[in-house]
């Protein structure tokens, strides 16, 4: 049996909630709910159950320290002209691309940091506009284009199960993994 995986970071419930605040202006959109909200590291897909001891085993072996990142902006992606999905932007600091690069280096062996961070936008989908063109939510972006968290703290990350749903996915933490000074 297959399970569908992801890696990814929890934000604290006090950045939940103000990520929450965010969600309004923009009608008939699919907001992701606040229980959902998470920094993916590594999206793994479907993975065969009987894979998960190694993939424990070698996720425990990460070490990291604590430290900070934060939150600067909201931003999107976009395929044609419609917006796929609306984000709040993680600030791409050296501590956390090599926290992320070093969650990732198992499954990329060698992976230098420079094309690493090519490859890798860090983010909070926030919601995933469905035929949304770009001209309906310039105004959210110009609005929020100052929101900003910084100092947030990042002491453990996950393992996350992922279920599909119509109306939206679902995700349940199965493995959790602490920082050294934590």
């Amino acid at each position: 049996m297959s399970r569908r995986l992801f890696i990814g970071v929890e934000p604290p419930e006090d950045v939940r909630n103000a990520l929450l605040r965010l969600e309004y202006g923009l009608p008939d959109i699919r907001w992701v709910p606040p229980e959902s909200f998470h920094i993916t590291l590594r999206f793994l897909g479907s993975v065969d159950e009987a894979s998960l001891p190694e993939l424990d085993y070698h996720l425990g072996n990460i070490s990291f320290a604590s430290l900070t990142y934060s939150i600067n902006g909201i931003g999107y992606f976009k395929k044609g002209k419609y917006c796929t999905h609306l984000w709040a932007g993680i600030t791409p600091d050296e501590d956390f691309m090599e926290f992320a690069r070093s969650v990732n280096a198992y499954f990329d062996p060698g992976i230098t940091a420079k094309k690493f961070a090519r490859n890798y936008t860090p983010h909070i989908t926030l919601a995933r506009p469905k035929n949304r063109a770009m001209k309906d939510i310039t105004s959210f972006l110009e609005h929020n284009a100052l929101f900003k968290i910084t100092d947030i703290p990042l002491t453990e990350f996950h393992v996350y199960e992922s279920f599909l749903h119509p109306d939206g996915p679902e995700y349940q933490i199965i493995g959790s993994y602490q920082a050294l000074d934590h």
